[in-house]
This record gives structure tokens, sequence and C-alpha cells, in this order.
């Protein structure tokens, strides 16, 4: 009787002590100013993928309707939960608008500035730089996982499709090379 007990009492030791190194973190833009379209599921998306990654034993930080500011001091404190432990996992979802410029994906916080290419770049979320942060992590696994609306900003002003925007997340470039990442997306075009 004696062993069998042991025999679980370790694995719900091991249990608690793996669920303490999976980190996960959800964000979910929706309401970005100045626009008409409205991006309904992101928020809901999050709660839901928020709450089954719960489940799966991750200590979860959902986040809604972020400015790039406050997008990059997440994804900072996230990067440094992960590199706490060389054994943990990390989790990234993003729900939201996104954006490929020359080739770099771009995650779209709330007050992205669309005057210029540039200033679009310097005021979103690199997902290659999002990899190399993670790359620096040097822990078991990551996945990131891109549910972005591909119904960017156009250069200039104004919000609409065009090619450059509709190409896959698949083309991403700069993803370092010593790692091997899983970046999930979907594209969904309305209307």
């Amino acid at each position: 009787m004696k062993k069998p007990l042991l025999l679980l009492a370790l694995f719900l030791l091991a249990s608690a002590l793996w669920a303490q190194n999976r980190y996960a973190l959800v964000i979910g833009n929706s309401k970005y100013p100045g626009v008409d379209l409205v991006l309904p599921n992101t928020i809901k998306d999050s709660a839901d993928i928020s709450r089954a990654l719960g489940n799966l034993g991750y200590s979860v930080v959902l986040k809604n309707d972020l400015k790039q500011r406050d997008m990059a001091r997440e994804i900072d404190a996230f990067v440094d939960r992960v590199k706490s432990n060389p054994n943990s996992e990390g989790f990234f979802w993003y729900a939201g608008h996104g954006m490929l410029i020359n080739g770099e994906n771009l995650l779209l916080p709330l007050d992205v500035e669309t005057n210029t290419e540039s200033m679009i770049r310097t005021t979103s979320i690199s997902v290659t730089e999002l990899t190399r942060q993670l790359s620096g992590a040097r822990n078991r696994a990551n996945v990131i996982v891109l549910d972005a609306c591909r119904v960017p900003p156009r250069v200039g002003g104004g919000w609409g499709y065009d090619a450059q925007a509709l190409r896959s997340a698949y083309r991403h470039r700069g993803t370092p090379s010593d790692r091997d990442y899983y970046i999930g997306f979907r594209i969904v075009r309305n209307g």
C-alpha cells in the first residue's frame, strides 16, 4: 500500500513542478481607435485560449487591447519568466491586426501609427524580435500562435486589403536558426 501512495505522491509532485514551468502570454487586441472594423472574436478567443492553457497547467497572463509600450512590457516580462528556468515552456498567443512589411511580420498595437511604413514598423511589435528574445531564453520549448487579421492599416492612413498584407506569415524571415519554432497562424478574409 505504501508503494502506490509513494508513486502517487511523486507523480503529483512532478506534475506540480512541471506546471510551475509553463508560462503563457495571451494578447487580444480588438478596439483599434479610428477603425470601424472592430475584431469581435479576439477578446473571446483570448479568454478561451487562456482558460484552456490554464487547464493544461500554464501560468497565464491575459491582456486585452494593449498599446505598443504595454505590449512590449508584457512580452519582456513573459520572456523573463520563460528565462527563469531552462526546463520551462513558453506559449505566446496573439489575436488582433497583423501586417507584413518587407518580409517582416508585425503585430499591431492599438496605437500603431500608419503615416509611413517606417512609423508602422517603429510603433508595432516585430515577430522577428519576439523569436530572437525567446531564442535567448534557452528554455525547453516555445510556441507562438498568431491569429492575426490581415486587414491592416494602409500606409498614409485608412484600413484595407492589399497584396503585401495578405502574404502568409510562413514567409517570415529572420527567425534565429539555432532554435526550432512552431509559429501557427490563420488568415481569414472578411467580406
